[in-house]
């Protein structure tokens, strides 16, 4: 099972092609491609994604559900986890109103437990 434990380098990564093949191919059957294929397809080249844009993109609804049953506990070995923060900015809607539904969605990478998370 995934841990939440897990200590991630300080900023998130982009997936070489390699890399997002090996966790699509983890995260969904050959041949189909579901949601939880969907968002590591745009995290990979996309870092920091809101909340609304992985939902518009992707066509999901719950991204936390996807993540952590869907992508997370299959991608763990592979050192890399998706995981959310708070913007450094308050995002605003296409009204221009406050939202404190967005979060940013990256991949990051499991620090080597030799620097301690330090990178």
């Amino acid at each position: 099972m995934f841990s939440r434990n897990i200590t991630m380098q300080k900023e998130p990564v982009f997936l070489t092609d390699s890399e997002l093949q090996q966790v699509l191919t983890r995260v969904s059957p050959p041949g189909i491609e579901h949601a939880a294929a969907r968002i590591c397809r745009l995290l990979a080249n996309q870092p920091k994604t809101t909340s609304h844009q992985v939902k518009q993109v992707c066509s999901v609804g719950n991204i936390s559900d996807q993540v952590s049953k869907r992508i997370n506990p299959r991608i763990v070995d592979l050192g890399l986890f998706v995981a959310c923060h708070k913007p450094p900015q308050l995002v605003l809607n296409k009204l221009s109103q406050r939202t404190g539904h967005h979060m940013l969605w990256s991949f990051y990478r499991a620090a080597n437990d030799a620097d301690g998370g330090s990178q």
